[in-house]
């Protein structure tokens, strides 16, 4: 599980929690300023981004605040452990789902194009991982 310095369950108020471009936690009324939830939900973003790129041996994250924030076609799922870090949640999993530009062959060899709803990326922590 993946531990941070502020209350992930005051963030993300169920077990899996939809996030968009705004970085704003579907279902989220908490009393803070919107900034500062923003700031912290890019931290998520950033964490779970940079292990999944450790995990998948890639030099750059695919999954970054910054970069959701610039993407309106992408929706970031997070999975929390509402037990975990004391009580204050922890961040279990992430993925990444949007549409994206393919270019498929078809059976005679020609080129199509198309923009189908895709996994970006994904992040299971390990210790949560089947083996």
């Amino acid at each position: 599980m993946v531990d941070f310095n502020f209350n992930i369950n005051s963030i993300f108020p169920q077990e899996v929690c939809l996030v968009r471009n705004d970085l704003i936690p579907a279902g989220y009324q908490g009393e803070a300023s919107h900034a500062s939830i923003r700031q912290q939900v890019a931290t998520v973003l950033n964490v779970m981004g940079e292990a999944s790129a450790r995990a998948q041996g890639l030099k750059n994250a695919i999954t970054s605040g910054n970069k959701m924030l610039n993407m309106e076609n992408q929706t970031g799922y997070i999975l929390v452990d509402k037990f975990g870090n004391s009580g204050m949640g922890s961040v279990v999993g992430l993925l990444k789902v949007g549409r994206k530009k393919l270019f498929l062959l078809d059976d005679v060899g020609k080129h199509n194009e198309m923009v189908p709803q895709c996994v970006l990326d994904f992040y299971v922590v390990e210790s949560r991982q089947r083996s």
